[in-house]
C-alpha cells in the first residue's frame, strides 16, 4: 500500500507539472499576442465591472494558493484596485484585455483545482490529527497536528487506503 500511496503522490505531482506547463504555454501565447489583440480589442467594460473582475481573479488565485496549485509568491494584480475608477477609455480597454487574459490563463487550472479541492475536503474530513496538503514538487504531503511533515509511510494502512480510494 505504501508504494501505491507514493506512486499516487508522484502521479499527482506529474499532473500538476503538466497543468502548470500548459498554464505557462497559454500565458506565453497570450503575452506574445497581447499588442496585436490590444489593437483589435474594443470591448467596453465599466470601472465597476473591472473592479469586480479583479476581485474575482484575486479570489480564484487565493483559492489556488490555498490548495497548493499556485505558490504563495504568485502575486495578485500589481496595482491598487481603486485606481480603476479614474481610468480613461484607452486604459480601461487595456485593463479589460488584461482581465480577459488572466481569466483565460487561470481557466487551465480550474478542473485540476476542483478535483484537488474535493480530494482534500474528503480526505481531511476523515483524518484525525493529520492533514493532507498538496505540494507541487511531491504531489501531496502528510502533516501532523504539530505542522511537521510526516512520511507517507507513517500513515496507518487505513489512512493510506483512504488516500488511494479518494484519488
Amino acid at each position: 500500500m505504501v508504494s501505491t500511496v507514493n506512486e499516487y503522490a508522484k502521479n499527482l505531482q506529474v499532473l500538476i507539472k503538466e497543468k502548470m506547463a500548459e498554464y505557462g504555454q497559454i500565458s506565453q501565447q497570450l503575452d506574445q499576442s497581447f499588442p496585436q489583440r490590444l489593437l483589435n480589442h474594443t470591448a467596453k467594460i465599466s470601472a465597476e465591472q473591472l473592479k469586480q473582475s479583479m476581485t474575482d481573479l484575486d479570489s480564484k488565485r487565493s483559492g489556488f494558493k490555498e490548495i497548493g496549485i499556485l505558490l504563495d509568491e504568485t502575486e495578485s494584480h500589481p496595482f491598487n484596485i481603486e485606481q480603476l475608477d479614474s481610468l480613461n477609455d484607452a486604459q480601461q480597454n487595456v485593463m479589460a484585455l488584461y482581465v480577459q487574459d488572466t481569466q483565460n490563463k487561470l481557466k487551465v487550472l480550474d478542473d485540476l483545482a476542483r478535483r484537488i479541492k474535493v480530494f482534500l475536503d474528503n480526505v481531511n474530513r476523515k483524518f484525525q490529527h493529520k492533514t493532507i496538503k498538496i505540494d507541487r514538487k511531491k504531489g501531496f504531503l502528510a502533516e501532523g497536528r504539530d505542522k511537521k511533515l510526516l512520511p507517507l509511510e507513517s500513515l496507518s494502512s487505513g489512512e493510506q487506503h483512504e488516500l488511494v480510494l479518494k484519488l
